[in-house]
């Protein structure tokens, strides 16, 4: 989402989230329980000025967002990753 504000990132990403939660999936006639995700947002060059930071970032935020309850959208200033990261 080029040049995208980063509440438009982080609604984008909830818009996923629960989109992915609406899916209905069956296996061998039998429903499955609802699939979660989380993610992870770090946005360019806001967060950092290359893509392995970018990625690296993402990664750390997507592990936050698991890490605080799963099924959720992350997003973290980078020092807030890195001081966490510090504490595992």
């Amino acid at each position: 989402m080029p040049e995208a504000p980063l509440h438009a990132l982080k609604d984008r990403a909830e818009e996923i989230r629960k989109s992915v939660k609406d899916i209905k999936l069956k296996y061998n006639g039998k429903q499955l329980n609802a699939i979660s995700i989380s993610i992870g947002v770090f946005a360019f060059p806001t967060h950092g000025n290359d893509i392995e930071t970018i990625i690296e970032l993402a990664d750390k935020a997507l592990y936050q967002a698991k890490k605080n309850g799963r099924d959720r959208v992350f997003i973290a200033e980078p020092t807030e990753v890195i001081q966490e990261e510090k504490n595992l």
